[in-house]
């Protein structure tokens, strides 16, 4: 029997049971470096995913900034259409009315009412 400071033991390893002790930590040691390789396989292709992910988020990033521009560009068009068509408008408001009528009148043909005087410059200078 022999002791170990508080703990008492009556095993006496024999060469089998050193043997058999051996077998088992060889087994062990095999487990362990399965599990090794394993986790060394998973981690290559998680490695490999996030690589996949991040260059496809490269893509996707220049493609948004593009959209981003070509929104930017429409949204100045809608705004430059928005001002053309309040133009439009009052354009065609102001062709309804009597002043724009004696304005072509007296461009376009020279029309003037009957008490108004015109006066001429001369061109000898």
């Amino acid at each position: 029997m022999k002791s170990l400071g508080f703990f008492t033991c009556n095993f006496v390893p024999t060469a089998q049971s050193l043997q058999i002790l051996m077998e088992g930590m060889v087994i062990i040691m095999s487990r362990r470096k399965n599990n090794r390789t394993g986790i060394g396989i998973i981690v290559f292709v998680v490695l490999i995913l996030f690589a996949i992910v991040s260059y496809s988020r490269i893509g996707l990033q220049k493609r948004y900034d593009e959209a981003q521009i070509t929104i930017d560009r429409m949204d100045t068009q809608i705004i430059e259409q928005e001002e053309r068509t309040l133009d439009i408008n009052n354009l065609k408001a102001y062709v309804q009315t009597k002043k724009y009528i004696e304005d072509i009148a007296r461009e376009k043909l020279g029309l003037v009412y009957e008490d108004e005087i015109i006066f001429e410059a001369d061109d000898e200078n």
